[in-house]
């Protein structure tokens, strides 16, 4: 159904269009734009997952390799393709390069209110390690969630 790749420039108007569906403060295309000059210099992981019969993207997630562990910035996945594994799949071939950059673990924040996201990070193995309290432009609490990979 679909298969998961290295983001490439091409890729930015499409991608943009599932975060402007996924997030109220979608990021810019220059925002975008500068990922993907960071993941052709190996300093972030960016995957795209692309549906097979039409190439179209379906999903992504980015993240900042930081010393010995990474941080996930975004993962979004197009309203149609929700619930059938995209997000899973993106996660576990993240923690997949996050091994092959010999890093030890990941992080990201969750909106406390986005049950949705906090399940699939637990199916992902992740753990709620603590909160940032106000994070949030609304002011909503960020859960911080983390996965140990491999123990250094």
């Amino acid at each position: 159904m679909f298969y998961l790749r290295n983001v490439k420039i091409d890729d930015i108007k499409e991608i943009i269009e599932i975060e402007k569906e996924s997030f109220k403060n979608p990021w810019s295309e220059k925002a975008f734009s500068c990922e993907v000059s960071k993941n052709k210099s190996g300093q972030n992981i960016f995957l795209v997952a692309v549906l097979k019969e039409t190439n179209k993207i379906i999903g992504y997630i980015i993240g900042d390799k930081i010393v010995d562990f990474a941080a996930i910035l975004n993962i979004a996945v197009d309203k149609n393709f929700r619930k059938k594994g995209v997000g899973f799949a993106l996660l576990k071939q993240f923690e997949k390069e996050v091994l092959k950059s010999d890093l030890s673990s990941m992080t990201l924040e969750v909106r406390e209110s986005n049950i949705n996201a906090i399940n699939l990070y637990k199916k992902a193995g992740f753990v709620i390690k603590g909160k940032r309290e106000k994070y949030y432009e609304n002011k909503e609490d960020a859960l911080l969630m983390w996965k140990i990979v491999k123990t250094l």
